[in-house]
């Protein structure tokens, strides 16, 4: 069984092992520009190269619900803006339904899994969490957060041989999603 992970200790430690886990199997491509619908802002990308994922990292404390900032898109080199296809971003104070990214830990085992709730942005019309979750390739999981029965999608274990073949289906089915319309 699956429960949320809770307590910023505990969320720092599964952040900073899912970030190092990242940086280690890709490449770092310097400090871009990455565009995204609401903003444009520059930060460090590490790809898998050209037409493969890039993934960046920040932590917004700033914001409303401050959360760690995983971004992630396709890498094409040759543009001067990274173009951003989701984000998979965790709060570090709470666990809130307002923020789409999570950690949960399977009881049984003790891995910790970076989870989505769904929930896509985009700004187009038929771009939603019911539509995204009936086309996506990868199930959603019921798992618990106390006596509260919660779902997601398990994108990958955070301490993964597998992880940057696991984020980069999740990115694909986000992409191709959101190409549909």
């Amino acid at each position: 069984m699956l429960i949320l992970v809770d307590g910023k200790d505990a969320k720092q430690k599964a952040q900073s092992i899912f970030h190092d886990n990242m940086k280690a199997a890709l490449k770092c491509e310097g400090e871009k520009n990455i565009r995204c619908p609401s903003r444009n802002f520059n930060a460090i990308v590490y790809s898998a190269g050209e037409g493969k994922i890039w993934f960046s990292y920040r932590i917004g404390c700033k914001l409303p619900i401050p959360r760690y900032l995983n971004s992630f898109g396709i890498y094409a080199p040759q543009q001067p803006s990274q173009r951003m296809v989701v984000e998979i971003n965790v709060p570090y104070d709470c666990n809130t339904v307002k923020v789409a990214g999570f950690f949960a830990k399977d009881t049984d085992t003790g891995e910790i899994f970076l989870m989505h709730n769904g929930r896509i942005g985009g700004g187009k019309k038929g771009v939603t969490k019911k539509n995204f979750l009936c086309s996506c390739n990868k199930d959603s999981v019921d798992f618990r957060n106390g006596a509260k029965p919660l779902c997601g999608i398990k994108v990958a274990k955070v301490n993964s041989s597998n992880i940057l073949e696991d984020i980069s289906k999740f990115v694909k089915n986000v992409y191709d999603f959101k190409n549909k319309y």
